[in-house]
């Protein structure tokens, strides 16, 4: 755990201004779907998403979506916003991600991640050596299985942030985090 670090971390990935990402010097956003762009129980991409993938269309940003959830639960709510997507992507061993981020000639340097869990979403990143925008989930309701990492996730997020180790703050356009 000490080894493994958040570069940012934001409240939503919906709070992060363009100028964030033109200073970043990024031209892929690969974002994890539940709690981060979206709850867990919907298959219709909320108006937030829609702007967000058109924003980042304007400057010239991919966004892709990598999940853990199934097939079922990402296609539709992909194909609806209009997003590449990785299903079932088993976050604790990078293969598959790295497998299809060459796939889609994603150049790890110039990429950003965004998830809400330190104990999925930061794993995977720290694994490629890339940089993780760390946000709070975007609902308190979790799946069954999430509830226990939530759990876990919360205490070290707590204490990562006390210690001063959580990753730089992004400052929002509306001045939040």
């Amino acid at each position: 755990m000490k080894k493994s670090k958040v570069a940012y971390h934001v409240s939503s990935i919906y709070l992060i201004p363009d100028t964030f990402f033109v200073k970043s010097g990024i031209n892929t956003l690969v974002v994890d779907l539940d709690n981060t762009l979206d709850s867990a129980y919907t298959n219709e991409p909320r108006k937030e998403a829609y702007e967000l993938k058109n924003r980042l269309n304007k400057l010239g940003i991919r966004l892709l979506v990598v999940s853990n959830n199934h097939l079922k639960r990402v296609k539709p709510y992909c194909d609806r916003l209009g997003v590449e997507y990785l299903a079932d992507s088993n976050k604790y061993c990078k293969g598959k991600i790295a497998r299809w981020l060459e796939e889609k000639k994603v150049d790890l340097s110039t990429t950003l991640f965004v998830g809400d869990q330190l104990f999925t979403d930061r794993i995977y990143v720290n694994k490629l050596h890339g940089k993780l925008i760390l946000t709070d989930p975007l609902v308190k309701k979790d799946q069954f299985f999430t509830r226990f990492v939530r759990f876990l996730d919360n205490f070290l997020r707590a204490r990562w942030l006390k210690k001063g180790i959580l990753g730089e703050e992004i400052i929002t356009h509306k001045g939040e985090c």
